[in-house]
């Protein structure tokens, strides 16, 4: 039996916790003993985290108490690290590294860093506060470096952002369960009439309302599109600390009749069925998990140019600079009233074409299997 203890934000909605929760429900029971460790202070997903059999912890957040997010970290580590052969931490930069150093410290056998972006998750607005994370995050990279025995990335720039030497890093590719993402026709027709736009054509932005995902940009993008196409709705997909400003904004802008705010859906794989076009202008991403799911649908996609070409796979793909805005708006009205493709038959051409590419959560979660083993056994990763 490996025993792993999981530790990541477990946020609903997150795309690293999606990709954690898909992964690792395809270890076996039998081999594998999982917990799991939000440091995000956050229970959202406990009771489907213990449905798995996993196990299921949580400390204070390092942004709401900073000494009390160290204490809490070496306090579990001093007393759980006996419980543990591998510890995978899976982070979007190195400054907070207290833990991975409290790992070691403390005992774990073996450790694995998980670099799941190319940019702090939330974008420091004041000098001073970059000035620290910078100074903060090359000292993470060194301790990873001295702490860590297997570094794994989701894209290049993830590797080269987190890792003193992000090209030894292993590229562990973002697997979904592509099954689900086939367009549907019978759920386009289901969805759109449940939200009366049966004659609309709908764009649709999926991701945690904060900055670094850009939903100011795409409501802005969106008002300009209806000064020149009336029957066009935008559906935004998502919860975060920015949504009440965006509320605020779609008031501002007087198009709170068109826009629909949608929350975190369970069936989000059939809403990207209902949509004519779906817009992605992050500002940073380490990989982009939902550019697949729209991929594998068929949906025409328009993103910035700030995600790694590992993510787009497909024809479907247009990327924009987020500095050209009216190519975004001009690009968007093109393709939902004059671009002419079969949805069906994009959908399955796009899904073999990222099957061939390995990104099937089958293929992936063996993956990290195997590299889980081999690090267990001592043998080397590569």
């Amino acid at each position: 039996m490996i025993r792993i203890l999981v530790v990541g934000d477990f946020l609903e909605g997150s795309g690293l916790t999606n990709y954690l929760m898909n992964t690792y429900s395809h270890f076996s029971s039998d081999e594998f003993l999982i917990d799991c460790l939000s440091y995000g202070g956050r229970s959202d997903l406990k009771e489907e985290i213990l449905d798995n059999g996993w196990g299921f912890n949580t400390i204070t957040p390092v942004t709401k108490n900073p000494v009390k997010h160290l204490f809490d970290w070496n306090k579990f580590m001093e007393k759980n690290a006996n419980k543990y052969d591998i510890v995978h931490f899976n982070y979007s930069a190195a400054w907070n590294y207290f833990a991975v150093k409290s790992a070691k410290k403390n005992g774990i056998k073996k450790i694995i860093v998980h670099s799941h972006n190319n940019y702090y998750s939330k974008r420091p607005k004041l000098k001073i506060i970059k000035f620290i994370l910078d100074t903060l995050n090359n000292r993470g990279k060194k301790i990873i470096e001295e702490c860590s025995d297997l570094e794994l990335a989701v894209s290049k720039d993830a590797a080269n952002w987190m890792f003193e030497n992000g090209n030894e890093a292993i590229i562990q590719k973002n697997g979904i369960e592509i099954d689900k993402f086939i367009f549907n026709g019978s759920a386009r027709e289901k969805l759109r009439k449940e939200i009366d736009s049966e004659d609309n054509k709908i764009i649709g932005f999926i991701g945690t309302l904060e900055e670094r995902k850009n939903p100011v940009f795409a409501l802005k993008i969106f008002e300009n599109i209806l000064k020149r196409e009336k029957n066009v709705r935008l559906l935004v997909f998502g919860k975060g600390p920015d949504k009440e400003m965006l509320k605020e904004m779609v008031n501002q802008f007087g198009i709170s009749n068109k826009v629909k705010f949608m929350g975190v859906q369970k069936n989000l794989e059939q809403w990207y069925s209902a949509m004519d076009l779906f817009i992605f202008p992050s500002k940073n991403e380490g990989f982009g998990f939902v550019l697949l799911e729209a991929q594998i649908n068929g949906l025409p996609i328009i993103c910035s140019n700030s995600i790694p070409q590992e993510a787009i796979l497909t024809d479907s793909v247009k990327q924009i600079s987020l500095n050209k805005s009216m190519d975004w708006i001009n690009s968007s009205i093109n393709t939902l009233y004059n671009e002419k493709r079969d949805r069906s038959v994009d959908s399955k051409d796009n899904l073999e074409t990222i099957i061939k590419a390995g990104f099937s959560i089958e293929s992936t979660s063996n993956e990290l299997k195997n590299s889980i083993r081999k690090l267990f056994n001592n043998e080397e990763v590569y």
